[in-house]
């Protein structure tokens, strides 16, 4: 009898713990790295013109100033699905006009094969056409897309652009390349949908961003909040956002020149 108690009821003694010596392999720091193949569409012009005949040897492409391998080279063009989003807000209504002309020149650019939709945007985005390769239906739509009215009051470029991720989610999907084209003159406040919101959604769908911006466009100055502003509330910033995911931006009373 032990503590009061028959030796048979006595709470058996713990076993003592096995300590296993660490060894070099638990260790040593375990890295794993992958490698992923990233295509670049590339156009050279001279004086405004493709330059024809280059060959692989003609290209250096640079990793922080390290020289990258180029691993295939071709000369063939993917086909492109072309998405225009035109701001049809209050602020755009005199710039309308010229900035659909723009986009209808653009559309001459497209090769047989290629899909072109065309969406707008005031306070909502709203779909016009989808995704079609008949390029006269969609040089159409680029006409009567600012006539469109159902969208709201007020401008809310970064939430479209969103939103335009989200509907092209549902697209069937196509071999190819994506893009996007945003028609606007970058005003407005936005809420909860930061540039930096904008870019991951591109990045998530390998989009890039290209603007055709209205005459006088510029980007926003970098402004202190004031000490009552929402900091929910953010300007756009499309010259940003195209040049963060590879694109341009065209000035529409450039165009031509």
């Amino acid at each position: 009898v032990r503590n009061g108690l028959p030796a048979e009821a006595q709470p058996p003694k713990p076993a003592p713990a096995m300590l296993k010596e660490p060894s070099s392999e638990d260790q040593a720091p375990v890295f794993r790295s992958s490698t992923a193949l990233v295509r670049i569409d590339t156009q050279v012009l001279s004086l405004g013109r493709s330059v024809a005949g280059l060959t692989q040897s003609d290209f250096v492409v640079l990793d922080e100033t390290r020289p990258v391998p180029l691993e295939s080279f071709g000369r063939e063009s993917d086909p492109l699905q072309l998405i225009l989003l035109f701001d049809v807000s209050g602020s755009m209504n005199r710039f309308l006009v010229e900035m659909s002309t723009v986009a209808g020149r653009a559309l001459a650019a497209l090769k047989p094969g290629d899909q072109v939709a065309v969406l707008v945007f005031g306070r909502r985005m709203v779909p016009l056409l989808e995704f079609t390769p008949d390029l006269r239906a969609a040089a159409r739509m680029v006409q009567e897309a600012p006539l469109e009215r159902n969208v709201g009051a007020g401008t809310n470029m970064n939430g479209a652009i969103v939103e335009t991720l989200d509907w092209l989610r549902k697209q069937p999907a196509a071999p190819g390349r994506r893009a996007l084209v945003v028609l606007t003159d970058n005003r407005g406040m936005h809420y909860q949908a930061p540039d930096d919101k904008v870019l991951r959604a591109l990045a998530g769908l390998d989009v890039t961003l290209n603007a055709i911006v209205a005459p006088g466009t510029k980007p926003p100055k970098p402004e202190k909040l004031a000490p009552n502003a929402n900091p929910d509330f953010t300007p756009p910033d499309v010259f940003r956002l195209a040049r963060e995911t590879g694109g341009d931006v065209l000035r529409a009373d450039r165009a031509g020149a």
